[in-house]
């Protein structure tokens, strides 16, 4: 069968796209170039496998402000700098095959959710050492400033290094007494 003739399902195009079926669906309803479908008697809807390859290249090959894809800022001109943009641009080359081919799936084979994932990304949470391994060995990515963006992480550390301990390296039951006793001007709480 030549690739003119040759169909693929819903599911096999989403593949292809590394996508989920319902976004393919979403896209068949939504985007003008998607390939029409052809009916087929014994699968259902089918796609001509020479046209979603040429629908894929076309795809990746957009303008970077096209409609659906995510604008791009100049970082991709200079190169990914923090951990988190080289952790996305590694596992977007697919350096992570065939164990995980998606952001989705390293955090799935890291134990976290999607949600943890995300706040580790945007250094919300610090990366912990197990996880780092993982990705280092996996990836082959150099890891140790992993947390340098994660919230409190460096200013805290200098802080109590430098003896300030100021409202955001004490522990919360700590502040709460300390603001208290400044409140009352320095008298000891009853």
């Amino acid at each position: 069968m030549t690739d003119r003739h040759a169909t693929v399902t819903s599911a096999e195009v989403a593949a292809l796209l590394r996508v989920s079926i319902s976004y393919v669906y979403r896209l068949r309803a939504t985007d003008p170039r998607f390939p029409v479908p052809t009916a087929s008697p014994r699968r259902g809807n089918e796609f001509v496998l020479a046209d979603v390859r040429a629908y894929v290249a076309d795809r990746r090959n957009r303008p970077p402000s096209a409609p659906g894809r995510r604008p791009r800022t100049l970082h991709h001109l200079r190169g990914p700098r923090t951990f988190a943009e080289r952790l996305r641009a590694s596992v977007f080359r697919g350096d992570g095959e065939p164990e995980f081919r998606t952001q989705r799936g390293l955090a799935r084979r890291l134990g976290l959710s999607e949600a943890s994932f995300g706040h580790r990304m945007r250094g919300r949470t610090r990366w912990g050492d197990g996880e780092l391994t993982v990705i280092s060995e996996l990836l082959r990515l150099d890891t140790s400033d992993a947390n340098a963006a994660s919230v409190g992480s460096v200013e805290s550390d200098e802080r109590v290094l430098d003896g300030d301990r100021s409202r955001a390296s004490r522990p919360a039951g700590e502040s709460a007494v300390v603001d208290v006793q400044a409140h009352l001007g320095g008298a000891g709480v009853a």
